[in-house]
């Protein structure tokens, strides 16, 4: 207790309603300039607006408030955890998996990432601060009414002044929380390096630093209290203009002197039976000498649609939400397709990035990276509200693939390119070692080292070359010309050296050794179809003695094919 009692030496400090913040920020005013003031300087810092009262009083009771907060929500609860690569310039390089993200995406039974995430943003805009504990593998949400921020000394005191932990006192307000009680739990804060442990851990998040504190946040609410007032005094003006019979004002005016009593029953019977919406609209029977007389204008001359919405655009510049994302009246006057997208672009590019930034940052303290130099982050690509339009997607990938060609081209890796150009950061890219062609100064390739021949390249080449003139060969003689004109047109180069083969004598079709007969009982197997009559630098198919057109079969030689009879 002696314990609790010296980390909590605090001020007791009173708080008020909403009610009572817009008349205290009102009178604060003196002739145009705001007088000075500052919160006490204690060992504590605690929620400074009044929790409760901005749930029942303006998020619940204001429909311009809870369509900004739910517009926030939307897009906020989209994000997804991940853990992401850092860059040696410090922006976030690739993806590196969700190992250990367990109790952000499944923070308390039956819940997910958005619950958490809806939590988050509630929490921000209506108390300025979310704070939440890890309990094993499981998150619990402290409501920001409940805890007091205890730092180790006082600010008005040191200059070393750091945050000992957070203390919860559930069910007990600040201004009544008194002495810890049994059922209160402190979380000392510990090093961003140290393991989780099984120990209680917090987290805390302040989107918007709190001016007159050190370490608590301030409702985006708090600037514009005074114009939630006047939206709800005007909303309760215009039911008031219905409630009394659809008129700002009817004077009715008897031209006798009538006594009290006369007149209270005669004011009574009119009421009776023409206040209120349900009796709008009636007939009005008098009886002279009676004056009635209709005072003010109508509810389309008061033109209560600008009054309301130029505070309902102030709310929405105070909230960061466009009014033509929440659907207000003065951002659909102006609505296009054009001014929708620059409006998408803006919340997303001026709001949600840097509020998923500060929220991962924050729940960082709540889950260990796998590995050193990682950050956790927001993966963004599965969210379609910040998704290009169409034709501007295709024209943004258009100019990243020129990119990435320029850079190969270059000489840079594939790889590098694509990480480069997707990451829009050129501290990726890796060199090949290899240049352009056209940076190659002339003769650059001269007096480099001969790459080693191989020994058996020039057989190989005759080798193939003997086949193609072989392949030649043949299907000049299948075409009827003479194997001998053939071959020396082969030999040569020069195809009109070729000669049809000469006439053969009746009869002759179906001796051994014509082209299509069978081979002579004398012919070796495979030597009817040789015709490398010297191309190789040799005599023949095996060098043996050549057997002449219309000659008898040699052993040994080749047959030449014979020129098919005459006509056929």
């Amino acid at each position: 207790m002696k314990l609790w009692r010296t980390l909590l030496g605090r001020n007791e400090v009173s708080r008020f309603g909403v009610d009572e913040y817009a008349e205290q920020l009102q009178s604060a005013f003196h002739n145009g300039q705001l007088l000075g003031g500052s919160a006490s300087w204690a060992r504590t810092e605690d929620l400074e607006t009044n929790f409760t009262g901005y749930i029942q009083q303006i998020y619940k009771a204001n429909g311009p408030i809870f369509a900004i907060i739910l517009s926030r929500m939307l897009l906020f609860t989209e994000a997804v955890f991940c853990w992401w690569e850092v860059g040696d310039n410090g922006d976030l390089g690739l993806p590196a998996g969700r190992s250990g993200l367990g109790p952000l995406e499944r923070p308390w039974p039956r819940a997910g990432t958005g619950e958490l995430l809806a939590r988050m943003e509630q929490d921000v805009s209506l108390g300025g601060n979310f704070y939440a504990a890890r309990e094993g593998n499981r998150l619990r949400r402290l409501r920001p009414d409940w805890v007091t921020i205890v730092l180790n000394r006082p600010p008005a005191e040191a200059t070393e002044v750091d945050v000992e932990g957070y203390w919860y006192h559930p069910g007990r307000h600040h201004t009544a929380a008194g002495d810890p009680e049994p059922t209160d739990t402190f979380y000392p804060v510990q090093d961003d390096d140290e393991p989780i442990g099984n120990g209680p851990r917090a987290c805390h998040w302040s989107p918007i630093p709190d001016p007159d504190a050190l370490y608590r946040g301030m409702s985006w609410l708090q600037p514009v209290v005074n114009e939630v007032m006047a939206d709800k005094a005007a909303t309760r003006h215009k039911g008031k203009f219905f409630d009394n019979g659809a008129t700002l004002g009817t004077v009715i005016s008897a031209k006798e002197n009538l006594t009290q009593k006369q007149f209270d029953v005669w004011r009574n019977t009119i009421l009776a039976q023409h206040q209120g919406v349900d009796r709008a609209y009636k007939p009005l029977f008098l009886a002279s000498p009676v004056d009635v007389t209709v005072q003010g204008v109508s509810l389309n001359q008061l033109d209560f649609k600008v009054t309301q919405g130029a505070g309902e655009t102030r709310l929405c510049a105070a909230g960061g939400v466009p009014p033509i994302i929440v659907g207000l009246s003065e951002g659909l006057a102006s609505a296009t397709y054009s001014n929708y997208a620059m409006a998408r672009r803006k919340f997303g590019d001026h709001w949600a990035s840097p509020q998923w930034r500060s929220a991962s940052a924050a729940l960082a303290s709540l889950v260990d990276p796998p590995k050193d130099d990682l950050r956790l982050g927001v993966n963004k690509a599965g969210i379609p509200f910040l998704h290009e339009d169409q034709k501007d997607a295709a024209d943004i990938q258009s100019i990243k693939a020129t990119t990435i060609n320029v850079y190969i081209t270059a000489g840079f890796t594939p790889k590098s390119a694509v990480l480069a150009v997707d990451a829009d950061d050129r501290s990726l890219l890796v060199h090949s070692g290899m240049v352009s062609v056209q940076l190659q100064p002339p003769g650059s390739g001269q007096g480099e080292e001969e790459p080693e021949e191989d020994p058996h390249a020039e057989e190989l080449a005759d080798a193939a070359l003997i086949q193609a003139q072989l392949t030649a060969v043949k299907a000049g003689v299948d075409a009827g010309f003479d194997p001998e004109s053939l071959v020396e047109a082969v030999e040569s180069g020069d195809i009109t050296k070729a000669e049809l083969a000469a006439p053969a004598a009746p009869g002759a079709p179906g001796q051994p050794g014509q082209p299509g007969a069978p081979a002579d009982s004398t012919t070796p197997a495979g030597r009817q179809a040789d015709l490398d009559w010297g191309l190789g630098g040799g005599t023949g198919g095996t060098g043996g003695p050549q057997n002449p057109p219309g000659a008898a079969p040699v052993a040994g030689a080749p047959v030449a094919p014979q020129p098919p009879p005459a006509g056929t």
